[in-house]
C-alpha cells in the first residue's frame, strides 16, 4: 500500500503540495521506507518546509545513514 502512495506522489510531482501528502502517507504506513523518506524530504525542500526536511533527514540518518536518499537531502555524498 505504501508503494502506491509513493507512486501517487511521483505522479503528482508537478503539484508538490498534493504530492507531499501522498509521500507522507507512504512513510506513515512504512516508517522504514527509504525511498518514501527521500521523496518526502525532496518535496518538503521544494515547499520550503524546513521542519519536514529535518524530519526526513533525521529518520534517514537512523534507517539508512549511507543512503543516496540521505545524501540527496544533505548534499553530502554517502560513505563508500
Amino acid at each position: 500500500l505504501y508503494v502506491a502512495y509513493l507512486f501517487a506522489s511521483l505522479a503528482a510531482d508537478k503539484n508538490a503540495k498534493n504530492a507531499i501528502l501522498f509521500a507522507e502517507k507512504a512513510v506513515q504506513y512504512n516508517p522504514d521506507y527509504i525511498e518514501g523518506w527521500g521523496m518526502y524530504g525532496k518535496l518538503a525542500q521544494r515547499l520550503n518546509r524546513k521542519a519536514d526536511v529535518q524530519r526526513a533527514i533525521a529518520r534517514l540518518t537512523v534507517i539508512a545513514p549511507s543512503s543516496d536518499a540521505l545524501a540527496g537531502l544533505t548534499g553530502v555524498a554517502p560513505p563508500k
